[in-house]
């Protein structure tokens, strides 16, 4: 419980998120994004991580982003998981609102995750704190180019919901999971300077066996592109976790 309630001013920011306006430009698409994850111990309470995320849009015609997230893990109790982590992430210009160029990011990362069991279903809050070094764009006359690298600080915080509906001996075979995730822009220090974006996810994991499970469902994707504009990316997830040790 007390897990719970050192997370609800997260959970308060998915409510003062400002919507946007029906005057606004909504650009639309259509994407599959999927990722592998392999995970492998240390001990009990240590383990590694990587994360391969192959994004593709247009119907799966062009690239979107790839994405490559290594990360070493603590885990303190069930209910804490600490971390650090890396991610490569390359942007692919796919559309006229998308960057004009391939972008590339760099960033690293400092992760808590909080966990609840409760009899019926289970929560979690993920808090991550992003740094991130991304390609400077730049609009020369009507040319653009990438000029040096900008940085800022981004907030993410995820709240999780499982609901548990197939055991097999004792275990969880299959759960309905959802999430929402706000992803803020910050200023000077930990102050929110502006909406990024906004995630939700609603599907089924099922477990395959003790070392591989399959998450799959629909991602929905808001994300700001400046005071009057956004784009809403309407997503096909599947995210293949693999235990290796």
């Amino acid at each position: 419980m007390k897990n719970l309630k050192s997370c609800l001013w997260g959970i308060l920011l998915l409510l003062v998120i400002p919507q946007a306006q029906s005057q606004d430009t909504n650009y639309k698409h259509y994407s599959s994004w999927n990722t592998l994850i392999l995970e492998g111990a240390i001990s009990a309470k240590y383990y590694v991580s990587t994360e391969f995320n192959f994004r593709r849009t247009n119907f799966t015609t062009d690239w979107e982003q790839f994405i490559v997230r290594p990360s070493f893990h603590y885990i303190s109790k069930e209910e804490v998981d600490l971390s650090i982590g890396y991610s490569y992430i390359k942007n692919y210009a796919y559309s006229s609102f998308s960057t004009r160029l391939d972008v590339l990011e760099n960033n690293v990362w400092e992760q808590l995750i909080l966990k609840n069991k409760y009899k019926n279903f289970n929560l979690a809050h993920r808090l991550r704190l992003e740094q991130r070094f991304k390609d400077r764009l730049v609009n020369n006359q009507g040319v653009y180019q990438i000029e040096g690298t900008k940085f800022n600080h981004r907030f993410r915080y995820r709240f999780i919901v499982n609901i548990p509906i197939f055991k097999e001996e004792l275990k969880t075979k299959l759960q309905v999971t959802a999430y929402d995730e706000v992803l803020l822009n910050l200023d000077q220090g930990v102050r929110p300077k502006s909406l990024n974006q906004n995630w939700m996810f609603l599907g089924l994991k099922y477990r395959i066996n003790d070392k591989v499970s399959i998450r799959s469902g629909y991602h929905d994707v808001y994300l700001k592109l400046n005071s009057d504009s956004f784009v809403t990316n309407h997503i096909w997830e599947t995210t293949l976790t693999y235990k290796i040790i």
